[in-house]
């Protein structure tokens, strides 16, 4: 995450200032969440990396259904890169659990 949203996550209102030090992680259990800026940056980063591997998955679709378009769908080999830079800019992305989305509820 760069410096500028960084420092716009810290300005929001909704957030509750230095909450994150009574965190226990365990943020299915939290009624904070909403409020809590480790919180929202996690879930941002997750998300990030669901939403290409649905992408990659969707072009890979693409790719069986119309193999000799293979030229024309060049999306896939973007998408990898962008999924690897992604998860070496944020290793513990897929760590993260997102209450209701990750966990039985």
């Amino acid at each position: 995450m760069d410096k500028d949203r960084m420092d716009d996550l810290a300005r929001d209102p909704r957030f509750i200032p230095g909450i994150y030090n009574y965190c226990d992680r365990w943020c299915e259990r939290c009624a904070f969440t909403s409020r809590c800026m480790n919180y929202a940056m996690g879930e941002e980063e997750k998300l990030a990396i669901i939403g290409i591997e649905r992408s990659m998955a969707a072009w890979a679709t693409l790719l069986r259904r119309f193999p000799d378009h293979e030229d024309a769908i060049f999306s896939l080999g973007t998408l990898k890169r962008l999924l690897r830079q992604v998860e070496t800019a944020f290793p513990n992305a897929r760590a993260f659990q997102h209450p209701g989305f990750d966990t039985i509820a």
